[in-house]
C-alpha cells in the first residue's frame, strides 16, 4: 500500500518556489499548519511521513516545529522505540495533548476545564458572593462567565459517571456559593 503524503502550497499571492507541490493521499494546502495530527499504526509510516514532511516545508520556505511535534501512544513508548526528524533529533512520546485547546486524555480534560471554570468564577467572587446582589444577576453573569469556561470542548470528551459528577459537583459548589 502507498504511504500518506502531504502537499504544501505557498499562500496565494506569495513568489512560487519550484518542486513546491507534491501530490499524495492526504492533501492539504497551507501557508502554515497548526496542530496537525497524522494517526498510524507503525513508527515506521509516522517517520517517513515526518520526513517528508520536513523536506516540503523546507521546499516552501516553512519550517516543522520540533518542539512541538510529538508522538501520541496510549501506552506511552513501553518498548523504548526511537523516531527521529532529519536532523537526527529524537520525538519525544506523549500520552496526551492539547489539541485546539482541549487535552486529549478524557479525564484531563476534565480537571483542567473544572480548574479553569474556578478561575473565572474567583475573578467574579465579589459579585457572585454578594449579599445586595440579586440571585438572578448572578446566575445570568455566571451562564455568560464560568458556564461557557466550563462547558468549552466537553462535546469532545467522552462523559463516563465519574467525569459527569466531577463537572456537577464543581457547578453545584459554585452555585451554592452565590446563594
Amino acid at each position: 500500500g502507498e504511504t500518506p503524503g502531504v502537499c504544501i502550497r505557498p499562500a496565494e499571492g506569495t513568489r512560487s518556489r519550484p518542486n513546491c507541490t507534491h501530490h499524495a493521499i492526504f492533501h492539504n494546502t497551507a501557508t502554515f499548519a497548526d496542530d496537525l495530527t497524522f494517526s498510524s499504526t507503525s513508527l515506521e509510516i509516522v517517520e517517513d511521513f515526518l520526513h517528508r514532511l520536513e523536506r516540503r516545508a523546507m521546499q516552501c520556505g516553512l519550517v516543522v516545529n520540533q518542539k512541538k511535534t510529538e508522538i501520541v501512544s496510549a501506552d506511552g513508548n513501553p518498548t523504548g522505540a526511537v523516531v527521529k526528524n532529519l536532523e537526527g533529533t529524537p520525538i519525544k512520546f506523549v500520552k496526551s495533548y492539547r489539541h485546539l485547546g482541549i487535552q486529549t486524555d478524557n479525564d484531563l480534560a476534565v480537571s483542567t476545564r473544572v480548574g479553569m471554570a474556578w478561575e473565572a468564577f474567583r475573578k467574579f467572587n465579589r459579585v457572585f458572593e454578594s449579599k445586595v446582589v440579586r440571585y438572578n444577576v448572578k446566575h445570568r453573569l455566571f451562564s455568560v462567565l464560568v458556564m461557557p469556561v466550563l462547558l468549552y470542548g466537553m462535546e469532545a470528551v467522552t462523559l463516563n459517571n465519574a467525569r459527569l459528577q466531577r463537572l456537577r459537583g464543581a457547578l453545584t459548589k459554585m452555585l451554592r456559593k452565590m446563594q
